[in-house]
């Protein structure tokens, strides 16, 4: 324990825990309530374990690379600032840092380029490229945030790479050309019609199908008893799941 977490922990007995928060934030610290300490610490732990156990990222130990490496690269008048989860010291390998409560790989693959994840990574990979002429191997570590905190790694190929290069460059244009004439564009203001997908349909009937069913059987569905008023509040306050 440190001589500024000590201090913190007085100024938290003496003043309060708003205090104590403040002081943290003013001492480049973070501030955890107690409950979450020790979940995260295993999480840590057991990113820590995952990550050097991954055969396919050659083993790597993290004290092998830094953390939150700050890139600055300058495109004619624009400075594009990225700051690096994690880069190996021979400038090889780049690791971002994800949490998610997707326990799929695959639904969180789906994600990648609806949350901008190709264009993230070709701007880490092109800035180190540029600084370095060494050309990365960009992978996400992807961790869940319940025990046991389960990781799984999804790299980004060449193809992925490209398309968010393209990406990237366009948007680079349009962020110039708003800066350049003053105007940045917003929603229009027509109607949008958004068409109901198959699956929503169909869930929906399979659902009126199983009610018919049960229904036919004899099953009651399942609710509560308008008339019962304690039923009716354990049903609006959550505790009927």
């Amino acid at each position: 324990m440190t001589t500024d977490t000590n201090k913190l922990i007085e100024i938290a007995k003496q003043c309060g825990a708003k205090e104590a928060r403040d002081a943290a934030f003013l001492a480049g610290n973070i501030p955890l309530l107690a409950k979450q300490y020790e979940p995260l610490q295993a999480m840590v732990k057991a990113a820590i374990e995952q990550i050097e156990s991954c055969a396919d990222l050659g083993n790597i130990k993290l004290a092998d690379g830094k953390g939150e490496q700050t890139i600055l690269v300058t495109e004619d008048d624009l400075k594009i600032k990225m700051r690096l989860d994690w880069l190996s010291n021979d400038k090889k390998l780049i690791i971002d840092y994800k949490t998610t409560d997707v326990q799929s790989p695959d639904q969180w693959i789906r994600s990648i380029v609806k949350m901008g994840y190709d264009m993230q990574a070709a701007t880490y990979v092109g800035g180190v490229s540029l600084l370095t002429g060494e050309e990365p191997k960009f992978v996400f570590a992807v961790q869940e945030t319940t025990a046991p905190y389960a990781m799984y790694f999804v790299g980004i190929d060449t193809a992925m790479l490209e398309f968010g290069k393209m990406r990237v460059s366009r948007a680079v244009s349009i962020f110039r050309d708003c800066l350049k004439r003053g105007v940045w564009p917003i929603y229009d203001n027509r109607i949008r019609w958004p068409e109901l997908k198959p699956w929503e349909e169909g869930e929906f009937l399979d659902k009126e199908l199983h009610g018919q069913a049960d229904a036919k059987e004899g099953k009651k569905p399942v609710g509560y008893d308008v008339n019962d008023a304690n039923a009716k509040v354990n049903f609006l306050f959550g505790s009927v799941k």
